[in-house]
């Protein structure tokens, strides 16, 4: 008998029992591949903005599902209330003055959930908010940066700050280390994009942030001379587990080994391969994949100056495409797009047409200004609208929602917010806003929120705009931005102002509705923040 080459039976139980049961696993020895299905993923916000205020009756649900009625049902014939959207019946659970509604009642019969929200986003309403009732304090007419939190617009007056993208970019709460690209700023029709930033210095001088307009330089600040992370490797502990499962092996083919010790032995290789089967199974990370260099397409300044539709089109595509692959590959967590210019095809053939506050006939301002006599204009100005729910924030949305880990999207993983730089007409009431994603579980998702107390006294009716009653501040929709994506107060509070944008309210012109609860400024949105 070779001693050297036998192990006694008491010895292999032994080396059964410490190798397979006794000594843990050790989750820290696993590759970043593996390990990265426990760790906690870095959030991501991507702003858009658009132009020229939205029509409440074609933005928001006006349709009666099964246990719903019309504004004008509800409300008498004198107060000013009617609408024509459809009314809320669900008080939120954490204020009843205010209500709420699951996105999918209204999606009916493969329609989508308003005139200007079509189907092709009815996949993701799970994950979208329909937010109705955030008020600008300030009148502020065609503006850069209000939505996103600079309130000095057009020579107001008031002090310049810079925009929650770039309170965000230079939060030490929500980039740990500093990245490679700290936000990727994109768009269409101006390079004079909405995005204003300080550089992380409070108190320092506040600049305009210039927006990419060719794909082909948006791609060179973002992938030029990036190396993508190697692709997955084999799990270095499957070779030791391999191991000793071939001596198993080779110990259960012994000439002497009793039945018993032979069952014994079976029971541990099964063991053995559960765990070689789950470290084989580990769900690698999303794998980085840069996309090509695209060609250089000038649809830039003038704003009328576009080579073709198709080029337009392709533009906003690859814009969108490439940042999304810079969120994908951890270039950036921030992306800010503009849209300035966009598509219309309301006569049947898709044309550009651009924000120009100079209302030259043909533009998009001119249609909003027109729309009220202007059947046609109005047609346009909606079109324009549907075309970037589908193609900008839809592309998005759909490029997001994509398997990162955890059984979780990048979207989940995201905050993708759209606003405007106006409500109704010029009026700095009921500012609409589309969301997706839940900021990596911090918001709830899915929902219609109104944050209009309909049941105050105070109704301006502004014809086929909407009625201006007001809501809640804007600033506590920056403040629930900020704090769901990690940053926190003392980081963007200034001067021991609460919340984020306007904290006073300024009397102008467009800017009517006075009765706010000043003391709430700064404190997250009922119903949409978890927290």
């Amino acid at each position: 008998m070779n001693r050297d080459r036998l192990i006694g039976r008491r010895m292999f139980l032994f080396g059964a029992g410490g190798a397979a049961l006794g000594i843990p696993f050790l989750p820290s020895l696993l590759p970043r591949t593996a390990n990265a299905q426990t760790m906690v993923q870095p959030k991501r916000f991507i702003a858009m903005k658009s132009q020229s205020g939205q029509i409440a009756k074609e933005w928001y649900p006006s349709t009666v599902p099964t246990g719903y009625r019309l504004r004008d049902a509800v409300f008498p014939d004198t107060n000013g209330k009617k609408d024509g959207t459809t009314f809320l019946h669900t008080a939120l659970p954490e204020n009843s003055k205010y209500a709420w509604a699951p996105l999918t009642d209204f999606a009916v019969g493969g329609a989508g959930i308003s005139n200007l929200i079509g189907p092709s986003l009815n996949p993701y309403l799970g994950k979208m908010n329909l937010i109705r009732g955030m008020d600008f304090l300030i009148g502020c007419s065609h503006n850069y940066g209000v939505y996103f939190g600079n309130p000095n617009s057009y020579g107001n007056g008031l002090p310049a700050a810079p925009t929650i993208d770039r309170v965000m970019a230079y939060s030490p709460s929500f980039y740990e280390t500093a990245p490679r690209l700290r936000a990727l700023d994109v768009g269409t029709g101006s390079p004079e994009g909405f995005s204003y930033t300080d550089y992380g210095m409070k108190g320092g001088p506040v600049q305009q942030v210039s927006f990419f307009l060719d794909p082909k330089q948006a791609w060179d600040a973002t992938f030029q001379a990036f190396t993508a992370p190697s692709t997955t490797r084999a799990n270095p502990n499957l070779s030791l587990m391999n191991s000793i499962y071939g001596d198993y092996a080779a110990l259960s083919k012994h000439r002497r080994i009793s039945a018993a010790d032979k069952a014994l032995l079976d029971r541990h290789v099964s063991f053995l391969a559960d765990i070689e089967r789950q470290l084989s199974t580990v769900a690698p990370t999303v794998v980085c994949t840069a996309p090509p260099a695209p060609r250089s397409i000038p649809n830039g300044y003038p704003w009328q100056e576009v080579s073709s539709i198709q080029d337009f089109q392709d533009t906003v595509r690859l814009l969108v495409d490439i940042s999304v692959a810079a969120i994908r590959c951890d270039i950036t967590r921030v992306v800010t797009f503009d849209v300035q210019e966009a598509l219309t095809n309301a006569s049947g053939t898709w044309k550009n047409s651009y924000h120009n506050s100079g209302d030259i006939p043909g533009d998009w301002h001119h249609f909003a200004h027109d729309l009220e006599s202007n059947p046609n204009s109005k047609a346009n100005f909606l079109s324009i609208t549907q075309w970037i729910a589908d193609n900008v924030f839809g592309r998005f949305v759909q490029q997001l929602d994509v398997p990162e880990s955890n059984g979780k999207t990048f979207l989940d993983n995201s905050l993708v917010l759209w606003g405007n730089e106006l409500g109704f007409s010029h009026y700095n009431t009921d500012v609409m806003t589309l969301t997706a994603g839940s900021a990596g579980g911090k918001l709830r998702t899915g929902h219609y929120l109104d944050y209009i107390d309909w049941n105050q006294s105070y109704a301006n009716p502004i014809s086929s705009w909407g009625t201006l009653i007001p809501g809640l501040p804007h600033n506590r929709l920056l403040a629930t931005a900020l704090q769901a994506m990690g940053v926190k107060p003392e980081e963007y509070e200034r001067n021991g102002v609460p919340g984020y944008g306007e904290s006073v309210f300024v009397d102008t012109p467009y800017n009517w509705p006075k009765d706010y609860d000043m003391s709430l400024l700064g404190t997250p949105l009922p119903g949409w923040y978890i927290g």
